[in-house]
């Protein structure tokens, strides 16, 4: 059957199925305004998936869906839920399919895990599923480029150094030898994401330590990790140095989230936190000038994780098990693959820390700073450890990582803002005691 006479009888229920999706990116946007773009295969048989791509005119995004007729030929539903993407996967990998679509890497450990299935429920930006629990798939709902960090990272760290604190990567799929849709990894038999695994833990006696003996062996990992990132050799790899334009697009970035929290508080009633915060400006706007200090201290900026909370680390029986190096969703490929600071990661994995302390303690900052400290003392211990030379820049680090932690504070103050609203006392907690700290200095 002709695959666009499929799409035609069942596009209202598609575009209605996409937009209750929790992958679904553009939230109050209208589904139906999105334009079919392309179609794979033209024929559709024996009820295999089908490719739709989708584009938003006005948010300038591609969107995938993976779709399969159901056994009646007259609906179609998703095939990740069903299931029905294994076969896609199976002819791919047996060579059963024209140039649009190829495959590269371990075709056989794949083939001889296709079943049993499970899809995984929940996913945020794209969609997971498990196969006889030894190999992860992940569907790119969003344009991936080819070189698709969350593919291309790991699969460098595996074949170019020793760092196995990520799962193996074993092939991806690629649409038109341009686009990243399918990747595929070893399953790593874990207790779940550290997020979701300390917020489980009662708020007994054990709790502070368990979360500061958590934090103390995922720092250990993250520089480890950065270490790995700069040794691959790869040119897009390799370490460079600050320059005037990177420390000006640092500053930029950080005056927009300062001048749009500035707004929150200025419209809201001025009491409580966020009048403390309003009167505070000044000294979130002075902070912004140490970023200067990655130029005259002589930092590097290098491939980053990106994205880095204890959503995007498994707790493993080998440890800490980093993934999706895919970045921030919302990014670009060239911004998700671009050279950033260190620090970025860390301060992600120290406001993760914050958020976990002032969504479940009364009196978090005592913990929240005891784990700052923990995590900023053992990243930099094994940094030096791993690289002699940063031991003369431990000082500064820590003077621009607080301002890196600001940041993310900023951001997630706009976010929350503007997607949940009940949350905002968090980010602007973190913010607070940062004026109360430089105030008392």
């Amino acid at each position: 059957m002709k695959t666009e006479e499929i799409i035609l009888k069942n596009k209202g229920r598609i575009f209605k199925d996409m937009a209750n999706e929790r992958w679904y990116p553009l939230k109050g946007n209208d589904p139906e305004s999105m334009k079919i773009v392309d179609i794979y295969p033209e024929y559709v048989e024996d009820g295999s998936p089908f490719l739709v791509k989708l584009r938003s005119e006005d948010a300038g995004m591609a969107i995938n869906l993976l779709l399969n007729p159901t056994d009646s030929k007259n609906e179609v539903e998703d095939s990740i839920r069903s299931g029905k993407v294994v076969v896609m996967i199976k002819k791919l990998l047996e060579g059963r399919s024209d140039q649009a679509m190829r495959f590269t890497g371990n075709s056989d450990e794949i083939i001889r895990n296709l079943n049993p299935y499970h899809a995984f429920n929940g996913n945020q930006s794209n969609s997971s599923f498990i196969m006889n629990g030894e190999v992860i798939g992940k569907f790119f709902r969003a344009f991936s480029d080819i070189d698709n960090p969350d593919y291309t990272i790991p699969l460098s760290l595996w074949k170019k150094t020793g760092f196995r604190n990520t799962p193996e990567p074993l092939g991806m799929i690629t649409y038109q030898e341009k686009e990243c849709l399918m990747a595929f990894s070893r399953y790593v038999p874990n207790r779940g994401d550290y997020w979701s695994y300390l917020n489980n833990i009662p708020e007994d006696q054990n709790f502070a330590e368990i979360l500061l003996g958590s934090a103390e062996n995922i720092a250990r990992i993250t520089a480890r990790m950065h270490n790995a990132l700069s040794k691959i050799g790869d040119e897009s790899y390799e370490k460079e140095p600050f320059n005037s334009t990177d420390i000006q697009l640092l500053k930029d970035s950080y005056a927009s989230y300062e001048e749009s929290v500035a707004e929150i508080c200025r419209n809201s009633s001025r009491s409580g936190m966020f009048g403390e915060i309003y009167r505070g400006l000044p000294v979130i706007r002075e902070a912004g000038s140490v970023f200067g200090k990655l130029k005259e201290e002589g930092f590097f900026k290098q491939r980053i994780h990106g994205d880095f909370h204890l959503g995007q680390i498994l707790n493993a029986e080998q440890g800490p098990q980093i993934i999706d190096f895919e970045g921030e969703p919302m990014r670009s490929i060239q911004e998700k693959s671009a050279k950033q600071c260190t620090m970025k990661d860390i301060a992600g994995l120290i406001r993760s820390y914050d958020y976990l302390c002032r969504g479940r303690m009364k009196d978090p900052d005592r913990l929240s700073r005891m784990l700052e400290n923990t995590i900023l003392s053992t990243y930099t211990d094994e940094m030096a450890h791993l690289d002699p030379g940063f031991s003369e820049r431990i000082p500064a680090f820590s003077s621009v990582l607080r301002v890196f932690i600001l940041e993310k504070a900023l951001y997630e103050t706009i976010y929350e803002h503007r997607n949940r609203p009940g949350w905002i006392h968090i980010p602007l907690g973190f913010i607070l005691s940062f004026i109360k700290d430089q105030k008392s200095k």
